[in-house]
């Protein structure tokens, strides 16, 4: 039975998280001090006392989560739990080719205070979930109106768009009118995969292109196809790309299904992926993975 890791996005951050992980494992810390470091930023500190408004900020929050699920990641990794495909939602997508060896976890570290910091400069925008509609409802709405794209197919029913602000007001006042469950903005600052980022993918490609990227220890699945690849130079065409592109989660799931994957871990903060499983995946089991206690508990079971 073939297992796989998930690594979390933005908006599954909260102030605490990766604490207990720093408390009671030196070893792990020059990982946070890593962040601190190379952004320029507090991170450590934000993540462990917040104000949440400041941990919002996409140029801490990307750090933040790679920083918590790395920890993470590194912990089980020495307990012997192995997976056979990574996978990660957005920002996720580095912890998860971190974790499959495309690159080094300090490389990666690198990637995200720059994919941070650039999309914090990015075109302001906004964000908004709606759920209860299918993709081609989603879609049929964004096409209505300027400056709005679909951003996240993260499950049936589950769609987020992205783009400018009163175009997103305009895009969930038609998804109500169309019988949505729920159509509501996200707590978010920019307009995350759309063409509002063009500039800082260009900018964040040009980056990349100083590292090198080998191929994965296992099976990784790119947010921008949703299907495998092991090849360094698509995965790190793709990184890129990620920025303009949406993320085909609900694709992924399939292939994940595919694979025969039927164990999932989700490793860092929040529980958003193994709740997209459940509607999004048949016959799987999904466990969050993200504090000492849950980690104890999973290797003392």
């Amino acid at each position: 039975m073939a297992k796989a890791f998930l690594f979390p996005g933005q908006g599954s951050q909260y102030v605490g998280m990766g604490a207990d992980l720093y408390e009671t494992n030196e070893s792990l810390r020059s990982i946070y001090h890593s962040a601190d470091q190379v952004s320029g930023l507090e991170i450590t500190k934000t993540m462990f006392e917040g104000p949440e408004e400041a941990l919002r900020k996409t140029q801490i929050t990307q750090p933040a989560l790679y920083v918590h699920s790395i920890a993470v990641y590194k912990l089980i990794e020495e307990k012997g739990l192995i997976a056979d495909v990574f996978a990660g939602h957005s920002l996720g997508e580095f912890s998860a080719l971190a974790a499959a060896g495309v690159f080094s976890v300090e490389d990666g570290m690198k990637f995200v205070a720059k994919r941070g910091a650039l999309m914090a400069q990015a075109k302001e925008g906004s964000m908004a979930a709606i759920i209860g509609l299918s993709d081609d409802a989603v879609i049929s709405i964004c096409g209505e109106i300027e400056n709005v794209w679909p951003a996240n197919f993260n499950s049936p029913g589950q769609v987020v768009i992205s783009g400018a602000p009163e175009g997103i007001k305009k895009a969930i006042e038609k998804a109500k009118e169309a019988s949505a469950k729920r159509a509501l903005p996200l707590a978010v600052s920019g307009a995350f995969h759309t063409p509002f980022m063009q500039r800082a993918a260009s900018e964040f490609r040009a980056f990349l292109d100083q590292f090198e990227f080998h191929k994965p220890n296992g099976k990784v699945i790119p947010n921008v196809t949703g299907e495998v690849t092991n090849d360094p130079g698509q995965i790190k065409e793709f990184l890129a790309k990620q920025l303009t592109s949406p993320v085909l989660w609900a694709k992924t799931m399939q292939t994940l299904t595919a694979l025969g994957v039927r164990e999932l871990y989700e490793l860092g903060s929040g529980k958003v992926l193994c709740g997209l499983a459940k509607r999004g995946m048949s016959d799987v089991t999904c466990i969050w993975v993200g504090t000492v206690e849950e980690i104890n508990g999973l290797f003392n079971s």
